[in-house]
């Protein structure tokens, strides 16, 4: 019995040992393939490059007729009437600097300044007067549709309205669209010809022009280059539809945003008129739709197009405005009824909002220069169908994506947010010096939630007195000096360290 035991403890024994040389074998063998692993070659430019401020550009403003004695001036940062913007490159951290360290006066208030990351109102002046007295009389880009229907003419619109604009520091954004049915060029320079010597205005050629359609491309880009033609001081943008299309492939894929991506290859590589169009035109406008959107999530339609417009600024150094920003609450997707993709819900609608702020840093690295809600009323306010589109209704009812988007509006003009718009068409660059770290602060005043009717009355949004509107006439009157100085006191707490602020 005593041979028994003892066979098997041996036995036990063999099989210990076994058992502990093949663990450390096991673990010898990891620590040689982690040895063996080869670092990144440091050689090879696409995983490590010496970074250098001389690839950064920035958007650059300036009215050579400043003026200090114009009262508006005391309050808003430069007057654009009569001046010019432009994509200044090499724009080194010194350069940067050079714009913003002058004497206290005019760094706050001089004739050239870097512009900051404009948050702006469609789809009209009417409503861009109302939305910005949410914003502390803040908003920077007014969005304005020249529409037409039935195929007729763009409508002309009034250069002193938009002169109107730019004297109180606000860019005016006009897209030309209709539907595809009248893309003329002719009609294009006649209404750039109003802006000619006005001042920075943009003018985008035929809005959401169809990416599948080459003749439509080929029509928007003559409207661009007559546009340039009659307005040399005007930013020119093209924007084809950004539209998702879940059609199956050959391999079962979907052949996704592709169609947009190639109209902005055949615009600018591919056309006949490529190297007018690479020459004439500044930026790419873009629309974001919920209805062109892949899905119903947030932070995938705003990713889709940081992408779009990191493209157009890595393969044809193009920055682009988001000239407006829709999301149709209770509506579908791309895939549309017959598909039953999804339907945007009352969260994922006020998160859209609210995701915009948490990605302004993105936008900005993108070549983005701003945007701008499609519409503060929603239905009948503008030429893009849509059903729950708004902000607040025109009783001045305010919906969750109100109190989102305008809760934080009054933060990033007034402490947290004015991000200079300074990015780079190369991904090796260090554009650090224009970073503004208080903006990731404004994650403290994000919930991405949708408010019960007992919230939303607690969390209303009050506005700002009335400081001007552009809509209906030229000017308003001066602020009283008591709203004067208190408007004052905000350009002093959104003053930076380097003495800028927008």
């Amino acid at each position: 019995m005593n041979k028994i035991y003892l066979f098997a403890a041996l036995m036990l024994l063999v099989a210990g040992c076994t058992s502990e040389n093949t663990l450390s074998n096991y673990y010898a063998e990891e620590a040689s393939e982690v040895i063996k692993s080869p670092g990144p070659d440091l050689a090879n430019p696409d995983i490590y490059c010496d970074s250098t401020d001389e690839n950064c550009v920035c958007m650059v403003c300036e009215n050579s007729n400043f003026d200090l004695v114009n009262p508006f001036n005391k309050f808003y940062s430069i007057d654009l009437q009569g001046g010019t913007c432009r994509f200044q490159t090499e724009c080194t951290k010194d350069i940067f600097l050079s714009y913003s360290d002058s004497p206290d006066y005019l760094g706050l208030f001089g004739s050239e300044q870097v512009r900051f990351f404009m948050l702006g109102q469609g789809s009209n002046f009417a409503e861009f007067a109302d939305a910005t007295r949410y914003c502390n009389n803040s908003l920077r880009m007014a969005v304005r549709w020249l529409s037409s229907t039935e195929g007729f003419e763009y409508p002309l619109p009034s250069a002193e309205r938009a002169e109107c604009m730019m004297e109180k520091d606000v860019l005016p954004v006009y897209l030309l669209y209709s539907e595809g049915q009248a893309i003329d060029s002719a009609r294009a320079g006649e209404v750039a010809a109003r802006f000619a010597g006005a001042g920075p205005v943009i003018l985008s050629a035929e809005f959401d022009v169809d990416p599948y359609n080459h003749t439509s491309l080929d029509k928007a880009i003559d409207q661009a280059i007559a546009m340039k033609g009659s307005c040399p001081n005007c930013l020119i943008a093209i924007s084809p539809k950004l539209e998702y299309n879940h059609t199956l492939d050959d391999e079962g894929k979907a052949y996704g945003y592709n169609a947009t991506y190639a109209a902005l290859d055949y615009i600018f590589r591919d056309s006949q008129r490529a190297s007018e169009a690479r020459e004439k035109i500044d930026m790419v406008g873009i629309g974001i739709n919920s209805h062109y959107a892949r899905n119903c999530v947030a932070a995938s339609l705003i990713w889709d197009a940081v992408f779009y417009s990191k493209y157009a600024l890595r393969t044809y150094e193009k920055p682009s405005v988001w000239a407006y920003f829709l999301i149709d609450e209770g509506q579908y997707n791309a895939g549309g009824a017959e598909r039953s993709e999804c339907t945007w819900s009352a969260s994922e609608t006020a998160k859209a909002y609210s995701d915009l702020y948490k990605y302004i840093p993105s936008l900005v690295d993108a070549g983005a220069i701003g945007v701008a809600p499609y519409s503060l009323y929603g239905v009948g306010t503008g030429p893009l169908e849509c059903v729950n589109c708004g902000l607040m209704d025109v009783d001045l009812n305010q919906y969750a994506q109100h109190i989102q988007w305008f809760s934080l509006c009054q933060v990033y003009y007034t402490k947290n947010g004015i991000i200079p718009i300074v990015f780079s068409p190369v991904p090796c660059a260090d554009c650090s010096f224009a970073t503004n770290y208080n903006m990731y602060q404004l994650d403290e005043f994000r919930s991405g939630i949708t408010f019960t009717e007992e919230e939303l009355q607690k969390r209303q949004i009050v506005p700002f007195p009335t400081f001007f509107r552009c809509n209906g006439q030229l000017m308003s009157k001066v602020p009283r000096k008591s709203t004067l100085i208190y408007m004052m006191g905000l350009v002093q707490e959104t003053t930076s360290a380097t003495g800028t602020r927008n």
